[in-house]
């Protein structure tokens, strides 16, 4: 199976206990995990601005992502539309990764459901998914 994580999936992975973390641990462990270079941008800068992670922190955490995951820089699709502009790189990355599962808790992605045959679920779904 081939899986992308919005970033707010993977910084409340690495921030705290529950789903998410849950969702992530396994799927890195049975699963072809996705990440672009703009989904570990939104994640330094979170953990940089609200979190208050150090520097060497954040590196840390970059180099393990991309140890983890196959890194992708995926091309626009200006045929793909969605009510946040911001949310269209996470649907490029999954469509250019050919993802079965975009797994997300932004509530407009939520809404989509599935983008060109690729679901789009809460992290409390994966399991149901896999």
């Amino acid at each position: 199976m081939r899986v992308v994580f919005d970033s707010n999936v993977w910084i409340a992975a690495l921030i705290a206990l529950g789903t998410s973390k849950d969702a992530v641990t396994d799927a890195l462990d049975s699963c072809k995990v996705f990440i672009s270079p703009y989904t570990l941008s939104e994640i330094d800068g979170v953990l940089s601005k609200k979190i208050g992670a150090t520097e060497g922190e954040r590196k840390r955490v970059k180099r393990w992502l991309q140890d983890v995951c196959r890194v992708m820089e995926p091309p626009a699709r200006k045929e793909l539309s969605c009510p946040d502009p911001d949310d269209l790189p996470i649907l490029w990355l999954a469509l250019a990764a050919h993802a079965d599962l975009l797994i997300t808790g932004d509530r407009e992605l939520l809404g989509l459901k599935e983008v060109g045959g690729i679901k789009l679920i809460p992290p409390a779904l994966f399991w149901r998914s896999t």
